[in-house]
């Protein structure tokens, strides 16, 4: 009969299904705890209503052929993920009492003229001390810089160190699956994969990703904090950011909402000056504590090699901003929440090399925007997002006025210029 999905049900199974894998034996198993996990549909069967326990019952009983190969396959999986022979070094680490998990960091940089903050930033790397982590690689995705910010020696590092110089600017998103394809991520073209795919075995090292800007710098102590923190976490938390702090030592307020009609307008009508609770931005809250958040600035984005492989990467439609939003979004959408962990710190000058491109910056921030709102809203969103769009126009163009900053109209009329062609175009 299917189980109940209380927490008493939560606990049980999944134990007893790896036995009968072990014999040679297809499993059919209710849908709860760790059996969605085990069963897979190659082997066995998921069922949670009493007419589903017949039809997979019966497609056993009635045919021979189907019993057979669920059963072959059933056996092979045992042998593969939990037999001694394929996991004997695992069991030798835990019998002599050698073994310690790590977690093992692949980075990203996305580098676009960013002078000597990237070196900077790989030189807070040398020194650290790698206990309960390892990085394996950094790989820098260089955007087509007219600067000399790549011309370094990178042989010197105490990790690989790689470089992908691009011909032309692709874009933050394109750059960032580029690299994350470098450090061994393989997308998957098929939606439908299975999310045991998303489940490591808990005595093996554990993968992550690690996003960072050239901007950042990180303290001696930043990723041995931080993999504290992943060695212990949740199977659900899927994305992690860190306390980031500014030239001046002050936290910066790097978590957000997902985007709503709500908060955007109270952004464009200045009501969130009033109430910062009502802002996108979580700018009320002081980011001293740790907490879920619904996405983490893309400064310094952990998430999970294998959820990063299960999404499909950063959707490239984002040529920069929104990315990571999106992003979040999607794992949320499959049940891995984004954390913040203000337990491990890092540096981050903030702007970046944005700041070279005011009107650019805010043409592609409201371009995001607006490509957010159809992928996730549909088409009333995105229109209704475009009127929001509009609004923000005359409250840019009042707020200059009374800060008395009017050569910067001409930096937002060229970003809605350009916006506006590009909508055209569409």
């Amino acid at each position: 009969m299917p189980l109940l999905k209380n927490k008493f049900n939560l606990g049980k199974g999944g134990f007893k299904l790896i036995q009968y894998m072990a014999g040679g034996l297809p499993v059919v198993a209710s849908s709860v705890g760790y059996n969605q996990q085990v069963v897979n549909e190659a082997y066995g069967y998921l069922v949670t209503s009493d007419n589903e326990w017949k039809e997979a019952l019966t497609k056993l009983v009635v045919s021979e052929e189907v019993w057979k190969q669920k059963a072959y396959a059933a056996y092979k999986a045992w042998e593969d993920l939990f037999s001694f022979q394929k996991n004997y070094k695992i069991w030798q680490k835990l019998l002599i009492g050698q073994f310690q998990q790590k977690i093992k960091y692949s980075i990203v940089i996305v580098n676009w003229n960013s002078g000597e903050q990237l070196k900077s930033c790989l030189n807070s790397m040398i020194n650290l001390v790698e206990k309960n982590y390892q990085i394996k690689k950094v790989v820098i995705v260089d955007n087509a810089s007219k600067d000399s910010s790549v011309n370094f020696d990178r042989t010197h590092y105490p990790f690989p160190c790689e470089l992908i110089q691009n011909k032309k600017n692709m874009g933050f998103a394109y750059a960032c699956n580029q690299g994350s394809k470098q450090c061994g991520v393989k997308f998957k073209d098929d939606r439908k994969m299975a999310k045991v795919d998303l489940i490591k075995n808990s005595y093996e090292d554990i993968e992550y990703l690690l996003f960072l800007n050239p901007d950042t710098m990180l303290k001696l102590d930043t990723l041995y904090k931080l993999s504290q923190y992943l060695l212990r976490k949740p199977n659900d938390i899927g994305i992690v950011g860190i306390q980031l702090f500014d030239e001046f030592q002050h936290i910066s307020k790097t978590c957000s909402h997902f985007p709503n009609k709500v908060r955007r307008l109270c952004k464009v009508l200045g009501i969130t000056k009033l109430i910062p609770s009502t802002d996108i931005v979580m700018s009320e809250w002081d980011h001293k504590a740790s907490r879920q958040v619904d996405q983490v600035m893309g400064a310094f984005f952990v998430i999970s090699k294998q959820l990063f492989e299960y999404l499909n990467g950063f959707d490239e439609r984002f040529f920069v901003y929104y990315e990571e939003v999106d992003l979040s979004k999607r794992a949320k959408d499959i049940g891995y929440r984004s954390y913040f962990f203000s337990g491990a710190q890092a540096f981050h000058k903030g702007g970046g090399t944005s700041e070279q491109v005011l009107d650019k910056r805010l043409f592609y921030i409201l371009n995001s925007y607006l490509k957010y709102e159809k992928k996730h809203n549909g088409l009333i969103g995105f229109i209704f997002g475009c009127g929001l769009v509009g609004v923000e126009y005359f409250a840019r163009i009042g707020l200059l006025l009374v800060k008395r900053k009017k050569g910067n109209i001409k930096y937002l009329n060229n970003a809605y210029r350009e916006l506006l062609l590009e909508l055209l175009k569409k």
